[in-house]
């Protein structure tokens, strides 16, 4: 068994790790929570981020858009994730959200993903 699979990480994903180490042996980047970084990541098109709910791994803000409509915003961060079945599930819930056209319930509009969270917008 690698290291990589004692901390719980698959092989096949161990490219994925921040910073681009596959060994995570390089010296540690201080740590980047969601709410640090979303403001960077989502401050071009979104503004007025106000927190509506959140979740063992997700956290629901209301925002508005550069035309001033409002969006929901989920970010899901990645260090919350149990193991890479909690994103790969993150990101299937994207993809359903893609296609769903039902009056009443938030659109896709885009997906932005960094180190540290992936951010749906809606």
């Amino acid at each position: 068994m690698t290291d990589l699979q004692l901390q719980g990480i698959s092989p096949e994903h161990s490219t994925d790790l921040p910073n681009g180490d596959p060994c995570g042996a390089g010296a540690p980047e201080p740590a980047k929570t969601p709410e640090d970084e979303h403001s960077s990541a989502l401050q071009a098109h979104y503004h007025s981020l106000k927190k509506i709910g959140h979740g063992a791994q997700a956290t629901m803000f209301k925002a508005l858009d550069a035309h001033n409509h409002p969006v929901a915003i989920k970010i899901f961060d990645i260090k919350k994730a149990n193991d890479w079945k909690d994103i790969e599930l993150f990101e299937r819930e994207v993809d359903v959200l893609k296609d769903l056209k039902i009056k009443g319930v938030p659109g896709y509009i885009e997906t932005i993903k960094t180190d540290s969270a992936i951010y749906l917008v809606e």
